[in-house]
């Protein structure tokens, strides 16, 4: 069974944690994108074209500086009331529409060349649930040995077990965290 996590305590950002893992997602990948271990091998194994241009040195501090980004601003979103969470994510595919329901979002940092998504379901304005992350190094999601075929799964079937549900607006989405920590015995 899923837990999901209050992340921000003014009910914006919320983060699905999985059986198989100890922490939520949004924790488990700021644990992951910060560890030289983890990402050294990633880069060596997935770096492909890129690793023509830069090594994988250069790579793994890309990432290293980017989650440090992406930590600082999630910690301003969380901190700042005037600041809105829907700044950072932004439509998984290109073209799709902000107003489809429980929408697929990716949460990344706009300039540059970046590889560290978040992926969510927008329940509605300034309300999201992480429901897992990848190290993207290619253009498309998927295919490329990366996590983000698995990501997508995931979004997926966290977006129909939320329509099955009933959910459509926020008051609806905490009624199914109350009813799934009420089958969880919490």
């Amino acid at each position: 069974m899923t837990k999901i996590d209050d992340i921000f305590a003014n009910e914006t950002l919320y983060a699905a944690r999985y059986n198989e893992a100890g922490d939520n997602e949004l924790k488990r990948l700021q644990n992951l994108w910060t560890n030289p271990i983890e990402v050294h091998s990633f880069v060596k194994k997935n770096g492909g074209s890129l690793l023509s241009r830069y090594s994988i040195a250069e790579l793994s501090k890309m990432i290293f500086k980017e989650a440090e980004e992406i930590d600082n601003i999630l910690t301003e979103l969380k901190n700042d009331p005037t600041k809105k969470i829907n700044d950072f994510f932004v439509p998984l595919n290109d073209g799709d529409s902000e107003l489809i329901p429980l929408g697929k979002k990716k949460g990344k940092i706009i300039n540059g060349l970046t590889f560290l998504r978040l992926y969510a379901i927008k329940i509605e304005d300034n309300c999201y649930l992480i429901t897992g992350g990848a190290i993207k190094m290619t253009k498309k999601m998927g295919g490329s040995g990366d996590d983000t075929d698995r990501e997508r799964g995931r979004l997926d079937i966290w977006r129909t077990d939320l329509h099955k549900s009933g959910v459509k607006c926020k008051e609806d989405f905490f009624e199914f965290i109350k009813k799934q920590n009420e089958d969880i015995g919490e």
